[in-house]
Order: structure tokens, then C-alpha cells, then sequence
């Protein structure tokens, strides 16, 4: 189920928990929440026969929202991805966030910026366990008269590793944005990281 407006995709709700619109539904891999666990070798036969390179396509699951404010008119929205899940070649991947780091600035006049992205992400891959780390972060500023200023960022790639044999790397493919605004002249930005591709090569 994903929301037209801000793109969000959500599991388990009827409305965007940002928008609240009613959430419709849309065509993607389903998720086998009882899917059997693959073992370690097996896992690596699988990324060997898909030419040493194995790309999962992955979805945000859930996100986290806040908003904060500061005196006089000064707002500081945060958004940010809790889970992510996908499958590919039956190998069900999920993944959730370890790791959460905010940070706010702000500009003359009276603009106010919030920025949250996952740092760190914990999960399994087909029951192996694993964990990465973002190596690369956006951060954007935007603003609109006469004091909302709109903060936004997110991680656009993890790496890690899975056992001592596979190296892992998640590329974000698709950020979801919204805005909201408050009174008086407060702005909250939010964006987070929406979709993305798990690859997984055969350590060398």
C-alpha cells in the first residue's frame, strides 16, 4: 500500500501516517513473512549462479516521524525509515533500523532545518545475519517566505557485510519527501529513505 501524494509505502495501515490519505494499493514483490531459512552455502550458491552478483529489491516497510519547535518560529521536522523488507530468488531480506542520528540547523531569518537518516541498520538475509553501516548521507535545504525553512536527508548507501564471505551493499533508489507547515510561519521538512537495492558479491 503506498500514498499518491508523498509516495510512502506502508504495511499494516489504512492511511499515510504523514498525509493522511487513504493508502491504495500497488503492484510489488510479496513479502513470505514464513519463508524457510537458507543456509550460508547455499546463499552463496545463489549469488554465483546470478553471475556473482545478487540484487534484491527492497521497500520501506515503516518510517518515524517527529516534529520539534523552537522560539519564535523556528520548526525542525524529522522522517526517517524504520524497516525495510524484499525478496528475490525465494532469499527473503529484512531489515530495521539500529542507528538513528538527528541534527538541526539554522538560518538567518528565522528559518529552522531538521535533518534524521538511518546510520545504522540491523537485519538477516535468508536468516543470516547482518548489518550496515551509511557511508554516503544527502542533506538539502530548502525554504519558502517568509521564515519556513524545509529540512531534509537521507542515507543514499549502506555497506556491510554478511558472514566472513559476502559483501553487502544497499544503494536508496527512491526517497520519499513531504512538508508540512505550522502556525506561525514554521516549516517542517521531511524526507526518508523509500526504496532501495540490496546487493549482495561474493567476497574476494
Amino acid at each position: 500500500m503506498y500514498c499518491v501524494k508523498c509516495r510512502g509505502e506502508y504495511i499494516g495501515s489504512k492511511r499515510c501516517p504523514l498525509c493522511q490519505l487513504p493508502l491504495v494499493p500497488e503492484q510489488r514483490p510479496e513479502f513470505n513473512p514464513n519463508s524457510e531459512n537458507i543456509d550460508y552455502d547455499e546463499l552463496m550458491n545463489r549469488i554465483r549462479r546470478a553471475s556473482g552478483q545478487l540484487t534484491i529489491p527492497l521497500y520501506t516497510t515503516d518510517i518515524g516521524i517527529e516534529k520539534k519547535w523552537r522560539f519564535p518560529y523556528y520548526g525542525f521536522g524529522y522522517a526517517w525509515m524504520r524497516q525495510m523488507q524484499g525478496a528475490c530468488e525465494f532469499v527473503q531480506v529484512d531489515l530495521v533500523l539500529d542507528e538513528l542520528i538527528r541534527k538541526r540547523s539554522t538560518r538567518f531569518p528565522f528559518r529552522g532545518y531538521g535533518f534524521a537518516w538511518a546510520e545504522s541498520l540491523v537485519g538477516s538475509i535468508g536468516g543470516t545475519p547482518l548489518k550496515l553501516r551509511a557511508d554516503r548521507v544527502k542533506r538539502e535545504h530548502k525554504w519558502g517566505f517568509p521564515y519556513q525553512g524545509f529540512g531534509r536527508a537521507w542515507a543514499e548507501r549502506f555497506s556491510g557485510e554478511c558472514g566472513n564471505r559476502i559483501t553487502v551493499e544497499l544503494v536508496i533508489t527512491s526517497v520519499g519527501r513531504h512538508s508540512e507547515y505550522g502556525f506561525p510561519y514554521k516549516g517542517y521538512g521531511f524526507a526518508w529513505e523509500n526504496r532501495g537495492e540490496l546487493i549482495l558479491r561474493i567476497a574476494t
